[in-house]
């Protein structure tokens, strides 16, 4: 049996096709409209190509979307990128990996809030490798304030200290550590 489609018929395929990938190229101009239309659609045909844009885009908060709401799990290919920032490299492993990650720990440990945050929230005991760089941000924080020295004639770095302590668990190990 021959299909015979009228002139107006093919004129209207045509056009569709054409709007289609009028609309495609519009969806898919930049990363964030195209993780937009994927998280609505979840057509699993436009998961390559966004993940491309997604990694050649370098913004590390979509690649730890895409890993926490899409993908559900690790995305290797990403980690390599994640892990070179402190403050993603750190939410990755609180969201995504669920659990310490030694890989990471290198870069995490250069930033002291970072490191603070991944010894409390992920791994719920002292980081050795980030307490340098806790030392230092709390100790430029500090001196950074105009009431330091008032401060520290009402026992506020007394009970700073205290604190840190509670964190770091060993009083003699946390007074070496804060006098060196």
């Amino acid at each position: 049996m021959t299909v015979v489609m009228l002139p107006s018929v093919i004129g209207a395929l045509n056009r569709y096709k054409y709007i289609n990938k009028r609309v495609d190229k519009a969806i898919f101009s930049n990363y964030k409209s195209a993780y937009m239309y994927y998280i609505t659609t979840r057509d699993e045909r436009d998961l390559p190509r966004l993940k491309d844009m997604i990694l050649n885009s370098d913004d590390l908060s979509y690649m730890v979307k895409l890993s926490n709401y899409v993908i559900h799990g690790r995305w290797p290919e990403a980690e390599l990128k994640i892990m070179k920032n402190p403050e993603w490299a750190y939410k990755y492993a609180l969201n995504i990996i669920r659990g310490s990650w030694p890989e990471a720990e290198p870069y995490i440990a250069k930033s002291g809030e970072w490191s603070y945050q991944y010894a409390y929230g992920v791994l719920a005991k002292p980081f050795p490798l980030g307490e340098e760089a806790i030392k230092k941000d709390a100790l430029d924080e500090l001196e950074k304030d105009p009431d330091y020295s008032e401060y520290e004639s009402q026992g506020w770095i007394r009970a700073h200290n205290y604190y840190l302590r509670l964190l770091h668990g060993s009083p003699d190990k946390f007074s070496e550590w804060l006098t060196s």
